[in-house]
């Protein structure tokens, strides 16, 4: 089985001999090579047998926790890798946390190729492989090779997997010897079998055989369906990333290129690349006065890069991301390149495979071109009808019916593989009830809807897509940031745009145009088709005209607005227009027409409250936080017995010692905190400040019920865009203890915090993640308080250090600044002022800024790096510098080593962002 399987692609590609290139070139294959290059079937049995006897077989070794691995893989590519990832991220998001093993990543150690046989199996080799060969008069020097490493790999995953207890087991690739040998030997050992499809496959594959397959799209499955002859086990189409990709979108950027007077070319070369054909077409290209930059995109698998680097063009490492022209030879990268809304031309003389090798051009997703077009404008010239089906139809991205139909059989799917391979994991009993609800809403409208008309579905769906993207951004799906990344901010077309582009703004700190807010607001003033979404974008182009708007987009809006008013809007929205009307000196004009407070009877006393509080409105503003709590709970007395008992009692243990909780209201309280910072500055003491808010919930959740697993994960997505494993999350939260037990003033959740999350509605602390993170935040530091350390509240780096002249005046008091900060360097130092000598220690950027110019990204998440960051913070930070930490959770150690250094450590959370003016601040 395993022979048919490795030969299938190799008889199948008359060319196959070079892929394999110099390994065949050895002295031992010219010896029995016959005068048309092949060898006899006798000659070949031989060949092998002889081989085999003096081979080798790698035996992975699995030890300890490794054996009881329910999920196991053998990939080698970097192909298989990512196929890998993709599938502990499908796992992950479906409930079941099962790790998925590569054996590849395992040691090994070395095996005589009989030892590892009884007499019986090398009875059944040999016949196996007699069978095999002398069924052909004779066989190529590039299966004989393959035949070979397959045997070999066959007795490696016989010795490796017999060792182990799995439950399933995962390949990446359906051909190459070594990944056959270990699929095959997994069926033989019984185990449910799982293929991801790592790249695009033609009619010359071997069947699929495996129990469960995700292949990359529909074209695929259909291929595979026909090589299986309509006998295709459980299957599924999954695009790799979950970012839905505008047809629309798509049509306008290749529009865009065709249209273009110049182009740039980016040119492919696949895994066998003929130079002398390269070299000809970047000559013929560097002719053409209409084409500009010309890059080349080496393939992965390419080793004659150093003949390509001589060619007079710039190498690139990754395919751009913005359109371009691209020339390809037999290329799977196409469709990739394809998803981008490049315009993709074949020059099939690039390499040897035959014309045309995966159907893209058949197809109508690429094109043809000679060396001759080349020196004119050929992008021009081009244009498929049918260009959009047949995309979606290879790129399950792209919006369409049956793409959304196929994903949404994602998670019944997985409860189906998971369930027949006994994995552990969630139940997911009502998947299939799920994805029948979807298909009828979706697809069956007229029949599973009878009683309703298309136009009431059309206006359903709208709302739908709103209610469904908000619940992956309040599950923190961290893939939505690449959707950010790519919306078109152009122009806004449809809801779905709208709300890419409005959490781009709110989400990521993009800073939109005054014409881009402005076709927002009339996207949402002219939408009529659904009520509920009408109110939503009303809603939401309010937030984002109180975030960057000015007083006349806001009467504009205010006028026209035909659901959305200040009077029936939320609190927080009230609070929030109050803010915005001082901050621009509008109050005699806006608040006469649309909104004053003064004469509106309908607030309750919690919304007087949050309006004195926040807004500053109103004479009779509480003095301090004690007179707030009070008037807080009688205002929500439903909350009282919880709050006095997870609250109030930790305050009360507190003392005295929480004399800075006011410092935002009280000017006396503020001055003596700086002043004792500056104290510490002056004699090079050692002093922290630290914030604990609701995201800290995460360190102390050990201390208390109230933080969940799912909390905890949700936040390492909010933070850092993935979960991160075990053994790094637990050093984080031991140096975060560590840290706040040392801390001399800890900022804290007051009552400041919990009114400013209440609602009239609300009835316990604890029903949202961040009622539970402020909870569990106060229970760890009572129960690790000292007894010495001082406390404000968790704000206060908002109510002093976000003022630069502050931050300055402390600059000066010390022996230099150190900033530990994922923000531009030059801005940071700028805006602490030339005078002052500083260093910036840069850090990995929060996931939700990644796609901010004003940060600096990188590789690996912060968490992967905090201790590599440290040790450069311990080699820099000197008795009495000033060290101003914005790392969130990670960076609470960093200013526990600057006080161990004997300088000032203050955490300046999102202040730091505000120096930045990132645009990244809350708006309520």
């Amino acid at each position: 089985m395993g022979l048919e399987k490795v030969s299938a692609i190799i008889e199948g590609n008359p060319n196959y001999n070079l892929v394999l290139g110099e390994r065949l070139n050895r002295p031992e294959y010219k010896v029995i090579r016959g005068e048309n290059g092949r060898v006899s079937s006798d000659r070949a049995l031989i060949f092998i047998q002889k081989r085999l006897r003096r081979a080798s077989v790698e035996v992975f070794d699995i030890k300890g926790n490794d054996r009881k691995s329910e999920i196991i893989a053998y990939g080698v590519s970097e192909n298989n890798r990512k196929e890998f990832k993709f599938i502990s991220g499908l796992l992950s998001r479906n409930g079941f946390e099962s790790k998925l093993l590569n054996i590849r990543d395992l040691d090994s150690f070395a095996m005589p190729f009989w030892f590892s046989a009884n007499k019986l199996l090398k009875a059944e080799v040999n016949e196996s492989l007699q069978a095999f060969i002398l069924s052909r008069d004779d066989v190529s020097v590039g299966l004989l090779h393959q035949v070979v490493n397959y045997s070999v790999s066959f007795f490696s995953a016989l010795e490796t997997l017999r060792r182990l207890k799995s439950k399933l087991f995962v390949a990446a690739n359906d051909h190459s010897p070594g990944a056959v040998a270990f699929f095959v030997v997994a069926k033989l050992l019984g185990l449910p079998t799982l293929y991801s499809q790592h790249a695009e496959v033609t009619k010359r594959f071997p069947k699929n055989d495996f129990d469960f397959s995700i292949f990359r799209n529909s074209a695929s499955k259909i291929i595979y369906s026909e090589l299986s002859r309509g006998r295709l086990n459980s299957s599924i189409c999954l695009p790799r990333t979950d970012n839905t990709i505008l047809p629309d979108e798509v049509i306008l950027r290749r529009d865009e290129l065709r249209r273009a007077g110049t182009n740039v070319v980016v040119i492919y070369p696949s895994g066998i690349v003929a130079l002398e054909s390269l070299s000809a077409l970047i000559e013929k290209l560097k002719g053409n006065d209409l084409v500009g930059k010309i890059s080349i995109k080496p393939h992965p698998g390419m080793r004659n890069i150093d003949s390509v680097s001589c060619l007079g063009v710039e190498i690139v490492n990754a395919i751009p991301d913005f359109p371009h022209v691209a020339i390809c030879g037999n290329s799977s990268v196409a469709i990739e390149l394809l998803s981008k809304g490049c315009l993709v031309f074949q020059y099939y003389e690039l390499d040897g495979i035959k014309n045309d090798y995966y159907g893209f051009q058949s197809e109508g997703l690429t094109y043809k071109i000679s060396l001759e077009e080349c020196g004119r404008k050929f992008w021009c010239e081009v244009d498929c009808p049918s260009f959009i089906p047949n995309l979606a139809n290879y790129l399950p991205e792209l919006k369409s019916s049956d793409n959304l139909l196929e994903s949404s059989r994602e998670k019944l799917f997985f409860y189906q593989l998971m369930q027949m391979s006994n994995c552990s994991g969630i139940s997911c009993a009502d998947a299939l009830k799920e994805y029948q609800l979807f298909r009828g809403i979706f697809f069956l409208k007229e029949s599973f809807l009878y009683s309703h008309n298309i136009k009431w579905l059309e206006e359903y769906n709208d709302y739908w897509t709103v209610s469904t993207l908000n619940t992956y951004f309040d599950d923190r799906i961290a893939e939505l940031s690449e959707a950010y990344r790519i919306v078109n901010v152009k122009r806004c077309w449809s809801v779905l745009h709208f709300w890419l582009i409005s959490k781009k703004i709110e989400w990521t700190g993009y800073f939109p145009h005054i014409n881009l807010l402005s076709e927002l607001l009339q996207f949402a003033l002219d939408h009529n088709k659904c009520e509920k979404t009408k109110i939503w974008l009303e809603k939401k182009i309010f937030d984002l005209i109180m975030r960057y708007g000015d007083v006349d987009i806001l009467d504009q809006f205010l006028a026209k607005a035909s659901s959305f008013s200040i009077r029936r809007a939320s609190i927080n929205r009230k609070v929030a227009y109050l803010r915005f009307i001082t901050k621009k000196s509008a109050q005699s004009s806006a608040l006469a027409d649309f909104f004053n407070p003064d004469d509106d009877s309908s607030l309750s006393s919690l919304e007087r409250l949050k309006l004195e509080v926040q807004a500053d409105w109103g004479r009779e503003t509480p003095q301090n936080y004690k007179q707030i709590e009070s008037r807080y709970l009688k205002a929500l007395p439903e909350l009282s017995v919880e709050y006095e008992k997870y609250v109030i009692k930790v305050f009360d243990q507190f003392g005295d010692r929480a004399r800075y909780i006011d410092v935002a209201k009280d000017n006396s309280q503020a001055d003596n905190f700086l002043s004792l910072i500056k104290e510490n500055l002056i004699k090079g003491r050692g002093f922290s400040f630290i914030r604990l808010s609701d995201g800290e919930g995460y360190i102390f959740r050990e201390f208390s019920d109230f933080f969940k697993k799912e909390d905890a994960k949700n936040r390492e997505r909010h933070w850092w865009g993935q979960h991160i494993p075990d053994a790094i999350s637990t050093g984080l939260v031991s140096s975060g203890i560590s840290a706040v037990k040392q801390a001399d003033i800890l900022g804290v959740p007051t009552i400041y915090r919990f009114l400013r999350d209440s609602e009239n509605s609300k009835k316990t602390l604890v029903g949202t993640i961040q009622g539970r993170g402020l909870l569990s935040v106060l229970a760890g530091v009572k129960k690790i308080d000292n007894g010495k350390t001082l406390y404000t509240d968790d704000k206060t780096n908002l109510a002093i250090f976000n003022q630069l002249e502050v931050v300055r005046q402390l600059g000066r008091l010390a022996n230099k600044v150190v900033i530990v900060s994922s923000g531009d360097p030059e801005v940071l130092k700028r805006k602490i002022g030339g005078d002052i000598e500083c260093i910036v220690v840069n850090i990995p950027t929060h996931h939700k800024t990644i796609n901010n110019e004003k940060y600096i990204r990188s590789e690996l998440a912060l968490p992967y790096v905090y201790q590599e960051i440290s040790l450069t913070l311990k080699r820099v930070v000197c008795k009495g510098d000033l060290v101003l930490v914005g790392a969130g959770v990670a960076g609470k150690s960093f200013v526990n080593i600057a006080k161990r250094s004997s300088a000032v450590g203050l955490d300046m959370g999102s202040a730091m962002d505000e120096f930045l003016e990132a645009g990244i601040h809350s708006l309520y």
